[in-house]
């Protein structure tokens, strides 16, 4: 059942969340929980807290939404998370962004209308899962602000994370194809589609596009939405890895505490171990 095929007179949540799921691996892409406004006048942002903990402040005055109940937004408003809190923003059933994880948003742009869905966020922390389906005649763009990085969305399923305890913020492209979504940094500009994802540090352009684990990913998501404990995304994002290297690419003796490069990674013994370089396998 698609976005458009449903009709209500009122804000529903859907206890059952859309999945794409690939037949080879199984893959499935996270996507924030569909939520569908139909109240007649559906142009506007609305913010939604599916758990407590969720503050809008506007101007010099704060409330606290109410659980469950639907509070129209408009530019300047800030939205934030605390502790476990939960909160979802929403254009109809165009454009859904979820905010986790002690998470910071404030609505810099909002336009809508016949012709246009345009939405700009500041995002000083947390974790924010969004989701752009806009129609092919309607001109849709998705803007945030992190940090460090400006991330432009065309029409795509996307995940920002500023880490709590590290300088860096990650962009992961869940269901993206090329020219749908942009990381910009230090004035470079840098593409990632489906199953890629990228890191931004405070100086600099963005990092190398890797590959993700969208399956260690979505464990990620669902962890914070149950209000878990869960690692920093870069320990998530990143399988562990795992390479054989020839002894004679390592320098003869290796120095201790100076960073080697080695194959585009950088190692560094520590000066607080002892080494010895042996011949284990007998080749020589």
């Amino acid at each position: 059942m698609s976005y458009r095929q449903i009709s209500t007179f009122m804000l529903l949540l859907l206890l059952v969340l859309p999945i794409l799921v690939s037949c080879e691996d199984q893959t499935v892409t996270p996507v924030p929980p569909t939520v569908f406004i139909q109240d007649g006048d559906n142009k506007g942002l609305k913010a939604l807290a599916l758990r407590d903990s969720v503050t809008l402040v506007r101007g010099i005055s704060s409330q606290k939404l109410v659980l469950l109940e639907t509070t129209d937004l408009a530019q300047d408003d800030q939205l934030t998370v605390i502790d476990a809190g939960r909160a979802l923003l929403a254009i109809s059933d165009s454009l859904i962004v979820e905010l986790i994880r002690e998470g910071n948003l404030t609505v810099q742009e909002l336009t809508v209308d016949e012709e246009t869905v345009l939405l700009a966020l500041a995002m000083k922390s947390g974790a924010v899962l969004n989701d752009l389906n806009i129609e092919d005649a309607i001109e849709g763009l998705l803007k945030i602000e992190g940090e460090y990085a400006t991330i432009t969305a065309t029409g795509t399923t996307f995940l920002v994370v500023k880490e709590e305890n590290t300088p860096l913020e990650w962009v992961v492209a869940l269901d993206s194809t090329p020219s749908d979504l942009m990381v910009t940094a230090d004035n470079v500009a840098t593409e990632i589609v489906t199953g890629k994802a990228v890191w931004v540090a405070p100086f600099g352009p963005p990092g190398p596009v890797i590959d993700a684990n969208i399956n260690a990913v979505n464990d990620w998501i669902d962890g914070l939405r149950n209000g878990s404990d869960m690692p920093e995304l870069g320990e998530t994002v990143w399988d562990y890895a795992e390479m054989e290297i020839p002894a004679s690419e390592l320098p003869d003796p290796v120095p201790v505490d100076t960073p080697i490069d080695v194959r585009e990674v950088a190692l560094t013994l520590d000066p607080a171990g002892s080494y010895e370089r042996v011949d284990c396998n007998g080749d020589g």
